[in-house]
């Protein structure tokens, strides 16, 4: 635990608020055991019974604050830290390999996406998985003030939505407007068709989305592989485009082999002497 501080007139604190999990605020009188505290949304607090439901806002050390046993669960839990949710943030953990980077939010948002192109992950019971871990952190977005929430829940759309339609019943009797418009209208549609094609359910041994719906999603990818070839990620192999020979060959550069020097160290060795040959001719 941190180190105990004297809250004495003009201290700088954290006061608890059921509505908004932490308001803070400064010390304006003391009379006996009790404390008067005008806090920053404007309200006047009078906390009873020797400050037990205040906490010191540590602004100049922003310490290690709790453990539980040795493993770290908070890094001063009341500092603001806006930055840490940002764009710029999650550009920095999106690709990233899982433990490369400082534990994050978005570090286990994208290794989770990533593990929805493996068949073997991309189920229905993993889905379950997925969405009580949805609602834990969204119960913890909700106690806490949207300066340390920051738009994190907002970020998390793709995966909220992937989720939804890992877990979803009856997915046969869904049509495509339904997927696309009300179930996952964030996700692309060739987002939505890679899952749709990997989902499979391992728990009730359910059928997923009917042939129909699956063959308007992959005439869509690939009339949009064709128009926007940078939003054919995740496409099967039936959906690339063909490429013929004579196309590579217009493509490729007029080289003469001999007229390239061959390197010094294919040069020492007596395999590769047939190059020399070749260049001196």
């Amino acid at each position: 635990m941190g180190t105990p501080v004297n809250i004495i007139v003009g201290s700088h604190v954290w006061l608890e608020a059921p509505s908004e999990a932490w308001v803070d605020g400064v010390v304006t009188e003391i009379k006996g055991g009790d404390a008067t505290i005008a806090t920053t949304n404007g309200k006047t607090e009078t906390v009873r019974q020797g400050f037990r439901s205040v906490t010191a806002n540590n602004r100049v050390q922003p310490d290690i604050q709790t453990y539980t046993g040795n493993i770290l669960i908070a890094v001063n839990p009341f500092q603001r830290l806006p930055h840490m949710y940002d764009v710029h943030m999650m550009e920095q953990y999106k690709g990233a390999t899982f433990g490369e980077l400082s534990p994050h939010l978005f570090a286990i948002a994208d290794a989770y996406y990533s593990l929805l192109l493996r068949r073997e992950c991309c189920s229905f019971s993993n889905g379950e998985f997925l969405k009580a871990g949805l609602q834990d952190l969204e119960q913890w977005c909700s106690r806490t003030t949207e300066e340390h929430v920051w738009t994190s829940w907002d970020e998390l759309q793709h995966i909220r939505q992937a989720v939804r339609f890992l877990v979803l019943h009856q997915k046969s009797h869904k049509t495509l407007e339904e997927i696309t418009n009300e179930l996952c209208p964030v996700l692309s549609i060739t987002q939505i068709y890679r899952i749709a094609t990997m989902f499979w359910d391992d728990k009730y041994g359910a059928q997923g989305l009917s042939q129909e719906v699956i063959g308007k999603m992959r005439t869509m990818t690939t009339y949009d592989s064709i128009t926007t070839p940078n939003s054919s990620f995740l496409l099967d192999d039936d959906s690339s485009i063909p490429i013929s020979l004579d196309d590579i060959a217009r493509l490729m550069l007029d080289i003469d082999p001999s007229d390239v020097e061959p390197p010094p160290l294919l040069r020492q060795n007596s395999q590769f002497h047939f190059l020399l040959q070749q260049h001196t001719d």
